[in-house]
């Protein structure tokens, strides 16, 4: 055991630990935060698309029929 070898105490070790164990959480969350907005952008634009095209639709015929 670490503590054994450098002569530290048990208690000190798990509390270093746990704060590293807390920072690696912490890091990994901040990770997947960091990754949504990309995620996000992609799934937004899917579904605004079909409501653009909805929309838009409309305008695009009358186009075509004036320029007839």
């Amino acid at each position: 055991m670490p503590s054994v070898k450098f002569g530290t105490s048990i208690s000190e070790s798990l509390k270093h630990f746990a704060e590293r164990m807390r920072q690696d959480r912490g890091l990994r969350a901040q990770e997947k935060t960091n990754k949504l907005p990309v995620k996000m952008s992609g799934i937004m634009a899917a579904m605004m698309m079909p409501a653009l095209l909805i929309c838009a639709g409309p305008v695009v015929i009358r186009f075509v029929n004036m320029a007839n």
